[in-house]
């Protein structure tokens, strides 16, 4: 039996915080070619996008987003200079950005849902809802929401070793992993 690609959905929207989706994506394509990335954005019928007055919304539209969605893809990554290549479809669908979210992951069989998050919070969540946090209580896989880091650098502590004092002196617990697994040092004994 052969193993299939993990198919990754990315919600994509052309806000800051789907850009940030965008760059998580190409992480994860660096890491490994056995990743299919399915770029999808949903277009509200009663709003669109936002990205232009009085947008009509219908399938002439659907074509021109899915032309700006893989050319703002496509200058991500080129920006990014990960180099290499990526599998990827672009699509583009017309309804309820929840309902076509799961849907999507749903037909492509998703092994993850990557998307941002625009942080609404107060009123404007209670009213709008949270798309992002639907996504992750009722989708069927693991779903990673973008955002900023917005914790500091921390200069972590340097470990130093020491010669213990008595017999029961026992180190660090620490795990090192390489491609073979987790390892330990040998006078560890196995409990």
């Amino acid at each position: 039996m052969t193993s299939q690609p993990a198919q990754i959905l990315v919600a994509y929207d052309f806000s800051p915080p789907s850009e940030l989706a965008l760059q998580h994506a190409f992480n994860l394509a660096q890491e490994s070619k056995e990743r299919e990335f399915h770029f999808l954005v949903v277009l509200d019928p009663h709003k669109g996008l936002g990205l232009k007055k009085n947008e009509k919304i219908d399938y002439k539209y659907a074509e021109e987003i899915q032309e700006q969605a893989q050319d703002q893809i496509q200058k991500v990554f080129d920006r990014l200079d990960r180099g290499g290549e990526l599998a990827m479809m672009v699509h583009v669908r017309i309804g309820d950005p929840l309902k076509v979210i799961l849907e999507l992951a749903r037909d492509i069989g998703a092994s993850l849902i990557l998307m941002g998050s625009h942080g609404r919070t107060g009123a404007k969540r209670l009213l709008m809802g949270s798309v992002s946090e639907r996504v992750v209580r009722e989708a069927l896989c693991p779903v990673l929401i973008a955002r900023d880091r917005g914790y500091p650098d921390v200069e972590r502590m340097k470990i130093i070793e020491v010669e213990p004092d008595h017999q029961e002196y026992v180190p660090m617990f620490r795990f090192h992993y390489n491609s073979g697994g987790p390892t330990r040092p040998k006078a560890w004994s196995m409990y």
